[in-house]
Formats: C-alpha cells, sequence, structure tokens
C-alpha cells in the first residue's frame, strides 16, 4: 500500500477510543470508524468506507472479555485469528508482529452476537473455542477488509475478565443503573473498568500505529 494511505482504526463505540483520541490526536494517516456494539450493518458500513479512500491497514480495536483465565482489566489481547461463533469461521489476520512487539497477549478472538455476561458462559465459550476473548465486531470488520484486499488486525483490551461478571451490557442498562442509587458502586466500578481498558488500549494502539508506520 501507498505511504500516504491511511490506517483505519474500527470501534464500536466512542469509549472505546477516547483514551487513544486525547493522546493521539497528533497522528497523522489514522482514520476513526464508528459501527456501534454489535450492530448487524456492520460489515457493509466498514466495506463502503474501505471503498470510499485510500487505506494501508484496518484495525479493529475495543473492549473485550476474557474467556482464559489469568487477565487483568486493561490486559491488551492481539488476534491470531478471530472465530465467528454463529458460523464457525476462522479468519486470519494479514498482519502479526513480532513477539515483544507488543505487550499484549496473542490468540484466538470470539465474535458473538450477544454479551456473555456469566462467567460460566464466558469459561465455556474459552473452552469450546480455546479462545482468549470474547467480543462482537472484529468478524465483520476482518471480513470486509478482506474483501477489500487490505491487510487487517485485531487489538482489544480486557473489560472484562473470564472471572468477573458483565456489570453493564450496554448503554441502555447503564442508565437503567443510574435511577437506582443503591447501585451505583456498582456502575463506577464499570466506569472504573471503562478507564483503565480505554487507557491500555490507547497505548497498545499507539504502539501498533508506530510500528506500521516504521514497515514503510
Amino acid at each position: 500500500m501507498p505511504a500516504d494511505s491511511d490506517i483505519l482504526i474500527v470501534t464500536a463505540v466512542p469509549q472505546e477510543i477516547k483514551a487513544f483520541q486525547k493522546t493521539n490526536g497528533h497522528l497523522k494517516g489514522i482514520l476513526l470508524f464508528e459501527t456501534g456494539m454489535g450492530d448487524p450493518t456492520a460489515f457493509a458500513r466498514v466495506r463502503r468506507q474501505l471503498e470510499s479512500g485510500r487505506y494501508r491497514a484496518v484495525i479493529s480495536a475495543g473492549f473485550a472479555g476474557g474467556v482464559s483465565s489469568g487477565f487483568q482489566v486493561g490486559d491488551l489481547v492481539l488476534a491470531s485469528e478471530v472465530i465467528e461463533e454463529s458460523t464457525g469461521r476462522r479468519l486470519k489476520p494479514s498482519v502479526l508482529l513480532e513477539s515483544g512487539t507488543l505487550p499484549a497477549r496473542v490468540g484466538p478472538f470470539v465474535t458473538v452476537k450477544k454479551p456473555l455476561r456469566t462467567p460460566s458462559s464466558k469459561s465455556e465459550l474459552g473452552a469450546r473455542f480455546r479462545a482468549l476473548a470474547v467480543e462482537m465486531e472484529t468478524a465483520g470488520v476482518a471480513d470486509a477488509a478482506m474483501q477489500a484486499g487490505i491487510p487487517w488486525m485485531g487489538l482489544r483490551a480486557i473489560l472484562d475478565p473470564m472471572e468477573q461478571p458483565l456489570a453493564v451490557g450496554s448503554v441502555g442498562q447503564g442508565l437503567g443503573l443510574l435511577a437506582q442509587p443503591w447501585r451505583w458502586n456498582r456502575l463506577a466500578s464499570f466506569l472504573g473498568s471503562v478507564r483503565t481498558a480505554g487507557e491500555s488500549l490507547a497505548r497498545g494502539l499507539e504502539i501498533l500505529v508506530r510500528r506500521m508506520d516504521s514497515r514503510n
């Protein structure tokens, strides 16, 4: 790809990329694109975006749930492949950085249609696919990139380790907690995890982008 083409970073919601925008807004050659969480139209929207410009790489980035033991909030995971749960398809990234380039565990992601809320559901999925993380968008993003002939990668920050239930599965559930003062501690803990995961993802994306730029 030409050096003057952009890197497209695809996230689901603004909270995932907020910290990166704050600390790396000066970086050139990057375009940010939001799909919405688990949006079934994400593939078509990403594909149209890729057709509208010049891109040398696509990064599917955001938060994920751990489906393997030993993760802490904010730990980074880099996709060795992404598995679409509904079909069993396995998509391999076109680019995988050398070991030690990024402080992240490397392994499979599983893309699901609905968030996994309980430790038991996350543990079962991880064992079934021998995966590290679960999320809702990477398979669609990867599919769009591959059809456009553009290299892709997947980078996620753990929001809810396998051993912890997912406190808030959607914006609507978060707003519901706001209306229940006796559950504000739960919401505060969740927002703290969002901040930690967002800051970690920002650091990982900066390393990833700079490393990719150094190859051109």
